[in-house]
């Protein structure tokens, strides 16, 4: 996904752009494109790294806010005193080192959008005063006696089961269901296969600008197989991490799987990829299939870069392979050869 984009893609397009051949990221991008012209909250679930800050982004950017601001806030960092003066403000003097009045995000949010980072971690005092401000638009400034009023578009994401969180009572009941308006789920980057050869030439293009480069760093079509077959627990957030060390360390323009390191420093070759099949246990069962047909691809283009050489040990033909290297979003696997006739 672009971060930021040039002068020139500034004015042409959003900065955020989200690769989306995946069914899974399809169906997320499609739910939020729903959301942008009406001002109802939104529940981004998903686990951590899988980028539901940049989909809040997204989301604004196309929106009948767009042009309001845009900020965010991480309720995990923030304890239950101070959450309640960063979100709704105070006034001078409300307690001690409050020199000054000071708006709240809220306020300063008001005809834009406020994204509520890791809402599940808020504590019950607070969700309690943000479903007050959700139900009437209305808050009072800590320390203030005087009614404010804002239209803030409310982003909340979270890697928790908030589900779950009601059920034991950690998180209130009535301000899911508040939030609960539309839900997105952002798939985690196991079930994007299809998106990496876009995803990852965003990123390095982002990323050869951060570190000057004069040309747009690119994969291998085997760094690329290699990085398509991980399981990648840190999502998008560890694939760019892999990508930005790759760089670093190796200063070519072609990254090659040799390249490519965790932060524990394991070379990220085919010999530390795991070797059997393992997919999710909620795949449905076409979804899951075609992660099986990814894998057996990919561990087969390990072996030989030689196309009838893979369609012969996976005894389909040369034809079949091409069509499913296509459809499974693998067709960097290919190596630079005419398609047969």
């Amino acid at each position: 996904m672009r971060l930021v984009g040039s002068e020139t893609d500034r004015e042409s397009r959003p900065a955020v752009v989200i690769p989306a051949r995946s069914a899974s990221m399809r169906k997320a991008l499609y739910l939020a494109r729903r959301a942008c012209p009406h001002n109802f909250p939104v529940l981004l679930l998903g686990e951590t790294g899988v980028g539901k800050d940049y989909l809040a982004r997204w989301i604004h950017e196309r929106s009948f806010c767009s042009d309001g601001p845009y900020l965010a806030i991480n309720c995990a960092a923030l304890p239950g005193s101070l959450a309640e003066s960063e979100l709704f403000g105070h006034e001078a003097g409300a307690y001690t080192g409050a020199g000054c009045m000071k708006p709240g995000l809220v306020e300063v949010a008001d005809g834009g959008t406020l994204l509520l980072n890791e809402i599940g971690d808020l504590d019950l005092v607070q969700q309690a005063k943000l479903l007050t401000f959700l139900d009437t638009r209305s808050f009072i400034r800590v320390g203030g006696t005087k009614v404010l009023h804002s239209q803030a578009r409310i982003v909340a994401a979270t890697n928790r089961d908030l589900v779950r969180d009601v059920r034991r009572g950690a998180f209130r009941s009535d301000l899911f269901y508040r939030l609960n308006v539309l839900t997105i789920a952002v798939p985690p980057l196991r079930k994007r296969r299809m998106d990496f050869p876009l995803l990852t030439g965003l990123l390095l293009e982002d990323l050869g600008v951060e570190l000057g480069r004069d040309h747009t760093p690119r994969l291998s079509n085997e760094a690329l197989s290699d990085l398509v077959a991980r399981r990648w627990p840190g999502n998008i957030r560890e694939l760019r991490n892999v990508l930005h060390r790759s760089l670093i360390l190796s200063g070519e323009p072609l990254i090659e799987p040799h390249h490519l390191e965790y932060s524990d420093g394991d070379p990220l070759d085919a010999s530390s990829s795991p070797r059997s099949f393992t997919c999710e246990s909620d795949l449905g069962f076409h979804d899951a299939v075609d992660e099986f047909k990814r894998w057996l691809i990919v561990e087969a283009f390990r072996s030989t870069r030689s196309v009838p050489e893979v369609a012969a040990s996976l005894r389909i033909s040369r034809y079949s392979l091409y069509h499913q290297v296509k459809v499974l979003g693998l067709s960097r696997l290919l190596p630079r050869a005419p398609s047969p006739v």
